[in-house]
């Protein structure tokens, strides 16, 4: 927690979140410049996890309307997680 608000830090390394973070995307939060992921970013950093907090929060992520499916689709089989999503997704 960063003064109230829940924050994150993901260390980067070659693969999927080097380019998670090429890909981040500049937001003002209460005046303040902010790098954040893109929520495809973020549900295939959830699968190459494999955790079960992630995986609950798949859900919320596809119910949100706002997933580029075709987008995501092409990071998860550039970094080799379709067929673990495609699992995931029969559940």
């Amino acid at each position: 927690m960063i003064e109230g608000t829940p924050v994150q830090f993901l260390p980067t390394s070659p693969g999927l979140l080097d380019e998670a973070m090429q890909h981040a995307v500049q937001i003002d939060y209460d005046g303040v410049p902010t790098w954040v992921l893109g929520a495809e970013y973020l549900l295939a950093i959830a699968v190459s996890t494999g955790r079960a907090k992630d995986r609950m929060r798949v859900p919320l992520f596809l119910e949100s309307g706002k997933i580029d499916l075709a987008c995501l689709t092409d990071i998860l089989e550039r970094h080799a997680l379709f067929e673990r999503w495609e699992t995931w997704a029969q559940q």
